[in-house]
């Protein structure tokens, strides 16, 4: 297991402001939110050096051993310097492989898009769950239209009886409004409701499973998906204005910018081709800012 208590600390370059220098807490160097320190809060530090038998002074990059026999191991996500527990050497083999072929994982903009991206697919995932049960409860009605219009129409003729003398409309509540919907609904309609919400779930719930495995189609997908809702979603707000529909339209517009600026379709900002390109250079494991001090043998 790696422990979470930091190990040494790199000397610091002359005239480093206070709150750029290495070790500095999270909130002080930048001011701002670093993906990396968040997905190793969830899943544990991506530290190779802390699980092979052994370390060597060309592998002072991802681990080292201290004066006082302390092993400390980099971790390749986000850059934080852990303690190893001797318990864990030899799970991850006797010797770290040459830099070149140690995989680095999602850091920098790949981790930035990979959870802004998962994000959308919890969005869109929730929705192909509303729209097939909105399918599923069409389906049973349309199947069973004739008893359920038969018993609605009794019930509502037995409401309008007993509230007859009260002087209060039982047609101006809600729960009798969608009611009647019902007893009044053609069979042509619900068929054409059924296949509506059916299309809409298949199309969100491929946007959603695309969109969490970073597919390249997906976020073309639920960009054109997104911007042909768009016209629909601003006469739907134009005939009257709710703050779930506020909140939807905002959502899309949001998802729309991200998808078309940030991750370059259609050729915005150099297309795909500068979006891989900087995906490939964040990937790059920088180096460190200066050397440790202490032992570099290494033998654990």
């Amino acid at each position: 297991m790696v422990t979470r208590r930091p190990g040494p600390t790199p000397p610091t370059p002359a005239g480093t402001p206070p709150s750029e220098q290495p070790g500095a807490p999270i909130k002080e160097r930048a001011g701002r939110w670093h993906p990396e320190t968040f997905t190793c809060a969830f899943e544990g530090h991506d530290a190779p050096g802390a699980l092979v038998r052994e370390v060597g002074p060309d592998d002072r990059l991802l681990a080292m051993v201290t004066d006082d026999g302390v092993r400390v191991a980099r971790c390749l996500r986000c850059d934080a310097w852990v303690v190893a527990d001797p318990a864990d050497f030899g799970r991850g083999g006797d010797r770290l492989p040459p830099l070149a072929q140690v995989v680095i994982p999602p850091r920098g903009k790949a981790l930035k898009d990979a959870l802004v991206l998962k994000l959308i697919a919890v969005d869109r995932g929730i929705h192909a769950v509303v729209f097939a049960l909105l399918a599923t409860i069409v389906l049973v009605l349309e199947v069973h239209l004739a008893p359920v219009q038969g018993q609605v129409r009794r019930f509502l003729d037995d409401t309008q009886a007993g509230v007859a003398g009260t002087g209060q409309g039982a047609s101006r509540s809600f729960f009798v409004r969608q009611l009647q919907h019902i007893a009044d609904v053609h069979r042509h309609t619900l068929i054409v409701l059924l296949v509506t919400a059916s299309i809409y779930a298949v199309l969100e719930g491929a946007e959603a499973v695309g969109l969490w495995r970073q597919r390249r189609w997906a976020e073309y997908l639920t960009a054109i998906a997104t911007a042909g809702f768009l016209p629909l979603e601003l006469h739907e707000l134009a005939s009257r204005v709710t703050v779930g529909r506020v909140l939807a339209l905002i959502v899309n517009l949001a998802v729309l910018a991200y998808l078309l600026w940030a991750k370059r379709l259609f050729g915005i900002r150099g297309g795909s081709r500068q979006d891989e390109k900087e995906r490939r250079t964040a990937e790059v494991l920088p180096p460190l800012p200066g050397q440790f001090t202490g032992g570099t043998s290494a033998r654990a």
